[in-house]
């Protein structure tokens, strides 16, 4: 029996990084089903409020995965992509103590926004460390693809368990061992700097995602009405 070739830490720990924080993107619509009839009863949210509690995270996301890698170009991948982590541990973290459903829209769109930076940079940052196309950067990018789904399944099975046992506040905290783990192991991997003569059209990107997010609104609407 051939016996298997097992990647180097220089090697494993960048995939480990990525993957841990990828299972957590798919969460942010997948887990807040199982929270927001409780979220709406405790605040009496209206039907338009709890349609942007479940919209404001799919569309700071959707909106900030150009950017952001337009940014990583300039300021580097690794430092867009602990910037990602960051935003979205310290929104899941302060969601718990939300006291009201305007601050859960609020920290649901900073959520987003962390998510997105990490889905623009997480691959971007994983091309770099497998540069040359092969098995590993093929498994490499297979893992990051695999988690990502794995959290769509993982999502409503633990919010719905930790739900059950201490309410929907602390569903939030479902993120953080994730984005903790990636956060740590992130300080280790080694990555380019960035371009700092990158060019940034920002123009650009404003009008970009003014035009998405406009659709997304648009879209919103019509659903509501």
């Amino acid at each position: 029996m051939q016996r298997l070739h097992r990647p180097p830490l220089a090697q494993l720990l960048p995939v480990l990084t990525v993957i841990s924080a990828a299972i957590t993107l798919p969460f942010g619509e997948s887990v807040i089903g199982v929270q927001i009839d409780a979220i709406a009863r405790e605040f009496s949210a209206s039907s338009t409020m709890v349609q942007w509690i479940v919209n404001a995270y799919m569309l700071t996301f959707a909106t900030s995965i150009l950017a952001a890698g337009i940014l990583a170009d300039r300021y580097g991948r690794k430092r867009l992509f602990i910037w990602g982590l960051s935003v979205s541990l310290i929104a899941n973290s302060l969601a718990v103590f939300s006291p009201n459903a305007e601050t859960v829209v609020l920290l649901r769109a900073a959520a987003g926004l962390g998510s997105g930076t990490i889905m623009a940079t997480g691959p971007a940052l994983l091309a770099e460390q497998f540069p040359t196309p092969g098995r590993s950067r093929a498994i490499a990018f297979a893992a990051f693809g695999t988690s990502a789904g794995s959290g769509i399944a993982l999502g409503p099975l633990v919010g719905g368990l930790i739900m059950g046992w201490s309410g929907w506040r602390t569903v939030f905290l479902v993120y953080l061992p994730f984005l903790i783990l990636s956060w740590v192991l992130s300080r280790r991997v080694r990555a380019q700097q960035g371009n700092p003569q990158a060019v940034i059209d920002r123009w650009g990107i404003v009008l970009f995602t003014l035009a998405l997010a406009l659709l997304i609104w648009l879209i919103q609407g019509s659903v509501q009405s």
